[in-house]
């Protein structure tokens, strides 16, 4: 089974839009058919990102969208976040973690919509892609 890192964008992109391209990666993950690979500060920064008013507003969903986030994290699988801290991404040092938390899970993929990370486009031969391109890899697999 494939394994996958998502950025908090993904999440944040499901959230808002249950029937884009995040959100098919989420139902992925839900019926698994692929693995998602999480760490314990990368579900802290969705939770706080989920959280900010303007988002609130947009997906009006309160308690229920914590509740889909808990019921995904419960499927995942957790990193212990022991690796030493990364320093590939100067511009935004805290992508760092999503590095982290692919090399330690053995991700094959991370699937992200930030360019600090879609520029390396590989790290340690783990793809770093879009949804849609992720999407279309898997149809390939």
């Amino acid at each position: 089974m494939l394994k996958v890192v998502l950025d908090a964008n993904i999440f944040i992109s499901a959230m808002i839009t249950a029937k884009g391209n995040p959100a098919k990666i989420i139902d992925l993950i839900r019926v698994q058919e692929i693995e998602l690979v999480l760490s314990l500060s990368i579900l802290e920064e969705i939770k706080r990102v989920l959280l900010y008013p303007h988002l609130q507003k947009i997906h009006k969903r309160g308690q229920n969208t914590m509740d889909d986030l808990n019921e995904i994290a419960a499927v995942a699988t957790f990193t212990k976040d022991t690796s030493p801290p990364l320093d590939i991404i100067k511009n935004d040092p805290s992508d760092n973690k999503y590095l982290a938390c692919a090399m330690e899970g053995g991700a094959d993929f991370i699937i992200s919509g930030d360019n600090h990370l879609l520029d390396l486009k590989n790290f340690h031969g783990i793809e770093i892609v879009k949804p849609e391109v992720f999407l279309y890899r898997l149809t390939l697999i």
